[in-house]
């Protein structure tokens, strides 16, 4: 009967440390890259924030218009400068559509954001040698307000969407979580620490972003929402939960609580908890802070080595019949 319940244990146990090779590999703000449905989820993330891009694209290329035909010296810069910002809206929906983040995120950041701010300069450079009567002046500040106006409704269904969309994604990877959870559970491992840690990450992070979100009466208080509650590694400035790692550290602790267990503490599971422990240490040291220089690197290797060094124990009683010995 034992050797039937370590012959199940080590089946198990092999598949579930398995997963802690691509946690190591994780995406860039340390979500499970194995979640069922995690492309889905960012895809539809992604897809309400290109939404918001495309109302920030049609408000700055409609106040361009409206300068334009006002003061048309400002077309030959501005023109370009519109067609250029419509084609950079347009990749970064495409790039949405494909659901992946670090492109967009990179394409944001080197190419969308300075255009705006190279247009805005432009503008106000240009509007300021203009020579513009009162009138034209007026003209131009009433078809802002207009624009402006539009523009402030479009962000905030498309900000409440992201919101929304980044909320059910939370809930999608905490399930994802529990699947495993629950699995190592049916097999006898003791998983309460594992069910504590996504009970907090209920409790601590989506609720009150849920919260927030439905309190909100504007886009920057949602965002502010969005900023603050952060499942993973993703909040400069507010506070992340770091789920990803906390998970690896507590389900390779059950995995070794149970094969000191199944084998009367006769393994040598020392190194395995040596560099977990190590990792445990590293992760406190980060708090809820974003991690900084090569930390996340570091966690995530000392855990994958701690699964590598757990797998050779598992496997090398198993070839002895999970014996003590």
């Amino acid at each position: 009967m034992v050797r039937h319940s370590w012959i199940i244990f080590v089946v198990v146990a092999a598949a579930i440390l398995g997963s802690s090779a691509a946690a190591a590999n994780a995406a860039v703000h340390g979500v499970p890259s194995g979640a069922s449905g995690t492309m889905a989820a960012n895809t539809k993330v992604l897809a309400s924030a290109s939404h918001d891009i495309s109302c920030k694209s049609n408000f700055t290329i409609s106040v361009i218009n409206d300068v334009v035909g006002v003061e048309p010296g400002l077309s030959s810069n501005l023109t370009s400068l519109a067609g250029q910002l419509q084609q950079a809206s347009s990749r970064l929906q495409s790039y949405a559509n494909t659901g992946n983040l670090t492109i967009y995120k990179s394409y944001l950041l080197s190419t969308y954001d300075p255009l705006l701010k190279q247009i805005n300069s432009v503008m106000r450079t240009g509007l300021k040698n203009s020579n513009l009567t009162s009138n034209e002046t007026a003209l131009i500040r009433q078809q802002y307000n207009s624009s402006s106006f539009l523009y402030k409704s479009c962000n905030f269904k498309a900000v409440r969407t992201y919101a929304s969309e980044r909320l059910a994604a939370f809930s999608g990877y905490i399930s994802y979580y529990q699947n495993i959870s629950d699995n190592m559970s049916a097999r006898g491992i003791d998983t309460s620490a594992i069910n504590t840690l996504l009970r907090n990450a209920q409790d601590q992070v989506v609720s009150p972003f849920a919260q927030g979100i439905n309190s909100s009466t504007n886009a920057t208080q949602i965002m502010g929402a969005v900023a603050r509650y952060c499942l993973f590694n993703e909040c400069p400035g507010g506070s992340d939960f770091h789920l990803s790692a906390k998970f690896e550290i507590n389900k390779t602790a059950a995995i070794i609580a149970s094969v000191n267990s199944l084998t009367n503490g006769t393994a040598n599971t020392a190194q395995a908890q040596s560099y977990l422990s190590d990792a445990g240490d590293m992760l406190s040291g980060v708090g809820s802070s974003t991690y900084t220089g090569g930390q996340q690197a570091m966690i995530f290797g000392n855990l994958t080595m701690a699964a590598n060094s757990l797998r050779s124990v598992i496997s090398g009683k198993a070839s002895n019949g999970g014996k003590n010995g």
